[in-house]
């Protein structure tokens, strides 16, 4: 009678089984075939959870961004390329969460304590699991290009306030870690004009392809970030916000 039901259910059922009394000659195979059905419904049920784990969770599968305090910001898992690339640990302890300071629909927002004293990293909590929200500029959805911030205020962000507290500067793989030099990149940056994308001359105007070269910085307190020079025009990326430098800019040890 269960399988009766069952096949009603699914309206498969034909009347003259019914009427001839064959529903029980087939029943094995009415049993098979709602075993089959459960076994495909619970196989489209584990189906994100299988592609996470094949194609890598926090590499392939795209960012989630939020609006923090006036910035875009990017939720991302521990052990996700983007937070080793940004010098975070693979995993978040319970002793790097430091006070909250806001909340979000997908959690509340704390301190990362290993570098308070800087905006650029956050731990998201919900559900007792962690994830980091990573910096991602001050250019939100819906702007027309024209937001830039100066230079001195993209390094505040992540807790650079002198050049004393710049470690490091990557460009062409070649590394630089002379003071010298990078109170120079430093000044350079800080002194520059600086443009937000809708903003550009005609004669400044480029690709995303066209930004230049990868230029790796690394703050003393750990982090590290990405930009981009672009040596033939002299312009520096940097998430959105465009500073003209020269052509002479970078550390020479760099160069």
């Amino acid at each position: 009678m269960k399988s009766e039901k069952l096949l009603r259910a699914l309206g498969d059922l034909p009347e003259d089984l019914v009427a001839e009394g064959n529903l029980r000659r087939r029943h094995p195979l009415l049993r098979l075939g709602a075993i089959l059905l459960c076994v495909l419904l619970l196989l489209s049920a584990l189906y994100p959870f299988f592609r996470d784990r094949i194609q890598g969770r926090g590499e392939n599968l795209p960012a989630q961004g939020v609006t923090l305090r006036g910035a875009a910001y990017e939720i991302w898992d521990a052990d996700s390329v983007q937070a080793q690339r940004t010098g975070l640990p693979s995993a978040i302890q319970t002793e790097m969460v430091g006070m909250q300071i806001d909340s979000l629909d997908q959690g509340t927002v704390h301190l990362y304590l290993p570098a308070e004293d800087q905006n650029a990293v956050y731990i998201l909590a919900a559900d007792n699991a962690y994830q980091y929200l990573i910096f991602a500029g001050y250019q939100l959805p819906g702007d027309d290009g024209s937001t830039h911030v100066d230079a001195q205020q993209m390094f505040l962000t992540y807790g650079v306030t002198g050049a004393a507290d710049l470690a490091a500067v990557t460009w062409q793989e070649e590394a630089s870690t002379d003071p010298e030099a990078l109170a120079a990149l430093y000044d350079a940056l800080v002194s520059a004009d600086a443009f937000g994308e809708g903003e550009l001359l005609p004669e400044q105007e480029t690709e995303v392809s066209d930004y230049g070269d990868p230029v790796w910085l690394e703050a003393a307190n750990g982090l590290r970030w990405m930009a981009y020079y672009n040596s033939g025009s002299g312009l520096f990326c940097w998430l959105g916000n465009f500073y003209s430098v020269g052509t002479d800019f970078l550390p020479a040890a760099a160069a």
